[in-house]
C-alpha cells in the first residue's frame, strides 16, 4: 500500500515540476527533449524488462504495461529537460560531462532505495545499482547530444535558406 502513496507523491511532483521545467526558453527545445527521452526511456527499459533484468512489481496501469510508466514517460523525461537546460549554455564537453552525475547520481540512490525498501523495482540476474547508474549517465547523454545534432542540422538548415534568399 506504501507504494501506491509512493507513485501518487511522486505524481504529484512531476505536476508541480511542469510549470517550473517548461518557464525556460527555448519551450519546443524542452519538448522535443522531453519526447525523444520518453522515446529512449520507453525502448530501453522494455528491453530491459522483456530480458528479466528489471521488473516492476506494483507500477501505474500494470495490465497495460510492464514498464514503469511513470518513471519512462513522465520523470525521467523532466528530469532529462531540466539536464539539457542546466548544460544548454555549455559548450565545454567537462561541464557536460560533469553536470549529469548531479542527475543520475540522485536518481540511482534512490532507485536503491526503492529496490531494497519497496516493491516499485526489482533487480534479477545480473543487474545492479552500477548498471542503472551507468544506464542513467548514458541516456542523458544520448538525448544531449541527439538534441545537439538537431540544434546543428537546424542551424545548418537556416543558414542556407537564408542564403538561398
Amino acid at each position: 500500500m506504501k507504494e501506491r502513496w509512493i507513485l501518487r507523491g511522486l505524481f504529484v511532483f512531476g505536476l508541480i515540476l511542469i510549470p517550473i521545467v517548461y518557464r525556460k526558453q527555448p519551450i519546443k527545445d524542452w519538448i522535443l527533449v522531453f519526447l525523444i527521452k520518453c522515446f529512449y526511456s520507453w525502448f530501453i527499459d522494455s528491453f530491459v524488462v522483456a530480458s528479466k533484468q528489471i521488473s516492476y512489481p506494483v507500477r501505474i496501469l500494470p495490465h497495460i504495461f510492464k514498464i514503469h510508466v511513470l518513471f519512462d514517460v513522465f520523470l525521467f523525461p523532466l528530469a532529462c529537460v531540466m539536464y539539457n537546460q542546466l548544460t544548454y549554455r555549455n559548450n565545454t564537453f567537462l561541464d557536460i560531462v560533469i553536470k549529469v552525475f548531479l542527475f543520475s547520481v540522485p536518481i540511482t540512490l534512490i532507485e536503491v532505495w526503492a529496490e531494497r525498501k519497496t516493491k516499485l523495482i526489482k533487480f534479477r540476474k545480473n543487474w545492479s545499482a552500477w548498471i542503472s547508474f551507468a544506464t542513467l549517465t548514458l541516456s542523458f547523454w544520448l538525448v544531449r547530444a541527439t538534441m545537439g545534432a538537431i540544434r546543428m542540422w537546424n542551424d545548418r538548415n537556416v543558414h542556407n535558406s537564408v542564403e538561398e534568399v
